[in-house]
């Protein structure tokens, strides 16, 4: 992965002095922070365990002899097929799992995660199929699951122990430059409805789709 310099502004550790006006009700700030991240990583570890697990379990529906092919719409047959076995013969709905921005861009790793992912059942080796990171969580995946290189940057991310803010920084400034080292308006930030802010990349989206409005300036540094 290509290096480049501090070109862009920071836009996820821009405010830090909201920071100081954060206190805790029962103990300290630090055993507060502490806490977060315990429950934040082992719920992330838990909800990356879902998100396999119910792929694994989606490829083993065959439809007149085919399966699901992606997470989205699969043709109205095998999508109306798959909704009727579920609502009536599990008895629930996938979507409790399925519907979330997280779950999709979660599940779009699973194969340079796990080449050979199929082959076993991963609730009989859960190891096998385990969360492959031990500092950065889900939110690190999504914001960058549309990059090109994205493996890179989260290794990055991971070796430096970054903060989600961190990292939001570093991906949107390498981003940003390689629009200018390659003279293309490849990626650019985004931050849909629900306020997730995310690196998009418009040779994934349709060209009428207007631009995102977040402008990163240049670092006047």
């Amino acid at each position: 992965m290509k290096k480049y310099p501090k070109t862009f502004e920071n836009i996820g550790s821009s405010k830090k002095c909201f920071i100081k006006y954060v206190k805790a009700k029962d103990f300290s700030v630090d055993e507060l922070v502490a806490r977060f991240k315990s429950l934040y990583f082992k719920t992330n570890k838990e909800l990356f365990s879902q998100a396999v697990n119910q792929l694994w379990l989606d490829k083993q529906i065959l439809i007149k002899g085919n399966t699901k092919s992606s997470c989205g719409y699969n043709g109205m047959f095998i999508d109306s097929a798959y909704a009727k076995f579920m609502h009536n013969s599990v008895g629930t709905s996938h979507r409790i799992i399925t519907s979330t921005p997280m779950f999709t861009s979660t599940v779009s790793y699973i194969d340079e995660f796990f080449p050979d992912f199929l082959k076993d059942d991963p609730s009989k080796n859960p190891k096998k199929y385990a969360y492959p990171y031990k500092h950065i969580t889900l939110d690190f995946l999504f914001f960058v699951h549309e990059v090109d290189n994205r493996l890179e940057l989260l290794a990055e991310a991971e070796k430096k122990k970054m903060s989600l803010s961190d990292f939001i920084d570093f991906s949107v400034n390498w981003a940003l430059c390689y629009n200018l080292d390659y003279d293309v308006d490849k990626y650019e930030v985004y931050e849909d409805k629900n306020r997730l802010r995310l690196i998009k990349n418009r040779d994934k989206i349709s060209k009428q789709q207007p631009k995102a409005d977040i402008n990163v300036k240049k670092d006047k540094k």
